[in-house]
């Protein structure tokens, strides 16, 4: 019998069965599994119809209850028009509330908006920032906006950042995916 590292429980044996531990840790308010599931839904994955309706319920529910993953999510949503009219607004909005929350895509992504708008400033203080928190990008040092030395701070914030995650809970994670 094959266990979560984590949580020790056992693990799905069937799609329909991961689906109502979805649906009962929805119920108790769970706002990761409310991403989870509202994925699934977008996607018509493990055996649910497409349902987009259904997938912006979850993922607005999840928002409020303050998930970083359902506004960086929406902020796509509504970036590119996926399942819901594209609004650009709202795109920058939901992509805000994620990156304060912590969300690190979010960040990085606030940066390259940025840099977009040619306000290299945001850009670079957006991307730093992103970089202590681990996420990889070179943008502005490739622009030549960010100096050699800044970059060598970047990279270094970036590879303390992916030693503090190290652990043998996450090894042993990894290699049990890997099978």
């Amino acid at each position: 019998i094959v266990k979560c590292v984590f949580c020790r429980s056992e693990a799905f044996t069937s799609d329909e069965e991961e689906i109502e531990r979805l649906k009962k840790r929805v119920e108790a308010n769970d706002a990761l599994a409310m991403v989870n599931l509202g994925t699934c839904y977008q996607l018509g994955m493990m055996g649910l119809r497409q349902d987009n309706a259904k997938a912006l319920e979850l993922l607005h529910k999840s928002a409020k209850l303050g998930n970083n993953i359902a506004h960086f999510n929406l902020s796509v949503c509504y970036q590119k028009g996926s399942i819901v009219e594209k609004v650009t607004r709202k795109a920058t909005y939901q992509k805000q509330l994620a990156a304060m929350a912590g969300n690190v895509q979010a960040r990085y992504s606030l940066g390259c908006d940025e840099g977009n708008a040619d306000n290299m400033d945001r850009a670079y203080k957006h991307w730093m920032i992103s970089a202590n928190e681990g996420c990889t990008g070179e943008e502005g040092y490739k622009s030549g906006f960010v100096t050699k030395d800044d970059h060598a701070k970047t990279t270094r914030a970036y590879e303390n950042s992916i030693d503090e995650m190290k652990s043998d809970d996450r090894d042993r994670a990894a290699a049990v995916f890997r099978t």
